[in-house]
Formats: structure tokens, sequence, C-alpha cells
């Protein structure tokens, strides 16, 4: 049963669903080559050739219950990063074994720098924009859409300064950044502004553009 406590919580799933399966399959062949040996002393008198095999090891692993964490990081988007991990050092006491292994196995790696390319196969799940901000990563974008680079002399991101862009019809309209993190749509795009905006190769659009819905409208 879960508990109010999230660093309690976190680490109370018991072992993971394959080792528990490893662990019954160890005891198995252990039972099974121990049966063998006691029908032998029962039939036989001669055990100079009798050798008891090795039990296989099969090591510890835990399933974390990393839905609270996941849960609890996803509720201080808009905040910043220092501010939050300080929280997170407050409530998970690293000076236990758990409690490092949930924070510096777990929570820390899964927020990253905006734009840090360091961890080429993983996906981060939150990352630090350059304000210090923690936010959710923009998209995904298949290999093949990053042919096309940059135009040289353009500074995309530092032109966005966290801003978004969607398109309401055929006009485009400026999404700023909201303290929960997510996107409010704020002024239109100048003339210059959208030439500027289409110049930027189509995969770097599609990860800066915004997803809002469009507003509701009465009948």
């Amino acid at each position: 049963m879960a508990t109010k406590n999230m660093a309690r919580t976190v680490i109370e799933g018991g072992r993971a669903g394959y080792n528990k399966w490893q662990r019954r399959s160890s005891n198995a062949r252990a039972r099974a080559c121990e049966r063998n040996i006691e029908a032998r002393l029962r039939r036989e008198t001669d055990f100079d050739d009798l050798v008891i095999p090795e039990r296989v090891h099969v090591r510890k692993d835990f399933r974390d219950k990393l839905g609270p964490t996941r849960r609890w990081l996803r509720s201080q988007l808009g905040r910043p990063w220092d501010l939050v991990r300080g929280e997170l050092f407050a409530r998970f006491d690293t000076r236990t074994t758990p409690g490092r292994h949930i924070v510096f196995c777990h929570m820390l790696p899964s927020v990253g720098e905006e734009g840090d390319v360091s961890c080429k196969y993983c996906r981060r799940e939150f990352v630090v924009d350059a304000r210090g901000i923690l936010r959710t990563p923009p998209p995904r974008v298949a290999s093949w859409e990053r042919q096309e680079p940059i135009p040289a002399g353009l500074d995309p991101c530092g032109w966005l300064d966290g801003r978004r862009v969607g398109a309401r019809g055929p006009v485009l309209f400026w999404f700023t950044p909201t303290p929960a993190g997510a996107y409010r749509q704020a002024g239109r795009l100048t003339h210059e502004e959208c030439v500027y905006w289409r110049a930027l190769p189509q995969w770097f659009r599609k990860q800066h553009v915004s997803t809002a819905p469009l507003p509701f409208k009465r009948n």
C-alpha cells in the first residue's frame, strides 16, 4: 500500500517482474537437483562421483514506483529549476541508499538542459531552458528531417526567446510560455517575422510550433 511519504512510496514496488521469474526458475532448478540427489542417496552407496552443482546466482532488481516522482516533477513545470532541485533534495534523504538511488538514478537523469545532445540515444522527460525554468522538451524529430541546415547568420533560438509560433488559419501568432509550463496565444507576427520564420528549416519549425487548441467558437 502506498504511503503519503513519496520517498517511501517510490521504493515499495517490490521486485521487478522479470526478476521474480528468474528467482522462481532458479528455485525450481535447485529443488529438482535436490530431488535427484536424494533419490540417488536412497538407491546407491557409492558417492565418490557425486557433485552438487552450484546454485545459479540471481541478483536483486527492484521495480520502483516512478509514477509519483514524474507527477511531482510535472507539477513543478514553469518554476526555476534551482528551487525545484532544492526541494527535491529536501524531500529525499540522499544519505540513505534508497534516497540516493531515486534522486541520482531516476529523477535527476530525467532532467536535462535544453539543446543538450550528449545523451544521443535517450529521451529527456524534462528540460531546463535558457532562463533556468523547468519545462517539457519539444517533440522529437526524425533524423531524416535534420538534413537541411539552418541558414548562416540566423539565430532562431535567440530570436524565439522561449516562445513558439502557431497558425490560426493563414495568420501566424506568437505563443508565450505560462508559469504552468503551457503556452498562451499572444500578438501576431509582423511581415518581417513571418519571412524570418518561413526561412527556417521545416524540422526546426516543427520543433517550435505551438500545439495550443483553437479558441472555442459559439454557434
